[in-house]
């Protein structure tokens, strides 16, 4: 295959393509693309060349799988999958069956046929359609972005796909004091705990200066309040 690359100063072969698509393997195939591209670029060619913006998925789908595998091959029990760029707030949930869905369901499925893994899937969605749509995947563990309405998630994904979510990273983690962390904790853990199929997650990533007895306190309440 030979991709036409519409931004400057990529190379227009799948070779080179890899090589500077490295940094983002593990990305959700729309985000992987638009890594490489540029936002703006993918947005557009969604417009005015989807045929090329679906041979950009179809590769990244086949370069995720090979590194996928090689984790798997590894001793990796399980993988995580961001398509942040994939999520309500830049694509509608008819633009996202259209462009992200599609080749997000094949390197599951290709994943699924030859490997035992776990996929744990995270777009930092909060809308309740657009993670029903996620949970038609077929991945293990869908997470809950920090807007979501864990009540509502509760309700829509319970007995349908396993869970998780969604303490704010960085209002909660972050800025908060370590006892309204605790209670945070344990309002999330109260709405998701039963029946089962949930996990606690904080809802995106961790800050690289969240206090350490910040983190300690969520660590701690997690344990008290799952089994309580």
């Amino acid at each position: 295959m030979n991709l036409r690359l519409k931004t400057e100063g990529l190379n227009s072969n799948s070779e080179n393509i890899s090589e500077q698509a490295k940094d983002y393997l593990l990305k959700g195939i729309d985000s992987a693309v638009g890594l490489t591209w540029g936002l703006q670029e993918t947005m557009i060619t969604a417009l005015t060349d989807p045929v090329l913006l679906a041979e950009a998925c179809d590769f990244f789908v086949d370069l995720q799988y090979r590194y996928i595998k090689a984790q798997y091959e590894a001793g990796a029990h399980a993988v995580w999958l961001g398509d942040c760029n994939a999520f309500s707030s830049m694509l509608s949930l008819e633009q996202y069956m259209k462009f992200a869905f599609p080749s997000c369901k094949k390197l599951v499925e290709k994943v699924k046929k030859d490997m035992d893994i776990i996929i744990w899937l995270h777009n930092s969605e909060i809308q309740i359609p657009n993670l029903l749509a996620e949970a038609q995947l077929g991945v293990d563990i869908i997470n809950a972005g920090p807007a979501a309405n864990m009540s509502d998630v509760h309700k829509a994904l319970t007995g349908k796909c396993c869970f998780s979510g969604n303490l704010d990273p960085i209002e909660v983690l972050m800025r908060a004091t370590p006892g309204e962390i605790v209670q945070e904790v344990q309002r999330i853990i109260k709405i998701c705990r039963e029946p089962g199929g949930y996990l606690f997650c904080t809802g995106e990533m961790n800050p690289r200066d969240v206090p350490v007895e910040n983190m300690r306190a969520m660590i701690k309440a997690i344990r008290t309040y799952s089994y309580c």
